[in-house]
């Protein structure tokens, strides 16, 4: 029988196993964060679009002064030539693209907000 970890709701991996007939492989943490990041750019656009149609909605000028600090940065990250990740499922190139950033991120001054849209600038694909 197989040893792995419990699941989110309490029950073991095995009685889950036994109930589906099936072996369920025990999930890549690293594959899971990728995924997470996707979850939260996208949550992110879907975010952005709402603002975006209310302000459109409203027809009014905005001051956006308040906005600005997250993209005051952008140049400055630019300048040190962050990778482009262009998606994939290889797991390596991920996590080297992740390292990359983290290296930039160390040397600038910025907050996790920023880091979001600094790494979301780069993705493609």
């Amino acid at each position: 029988m197989l040893n792995m970890a419990p699941l989110r709701n309490g029950r073991d991996r095995s009685s889950n196993q036994r109930n589906a007939g099936e072996n369920i492989p025990t999930p890549d943490p690293t594959l899971e964060a990728v995924y997470r990041i996707a979850q939260t750019v996208g949550d992110q656009a879907v975010i952005t679009n709402q603002i975006m149609s209310e302000l459109q909605r409203q027809d009014r000028k905005t001051d956006v002064t308040h906005i600005r600090p997250l993209y005051q940065g952008m140049s400055e990250f630019r300048s040190n030539n962050p990778p482009v990740f262009n998606g994939g499922m290889n797991l390596d190139i991920a996590e080297k693209w992740i390292q990359q950033l983290d290296k930039i991120f160390g040397t600038m001054i910025c907050t996790e907000e920023q880091k979001v849209t600094y790494g979301t600038f780069m993705l493609q694909g």
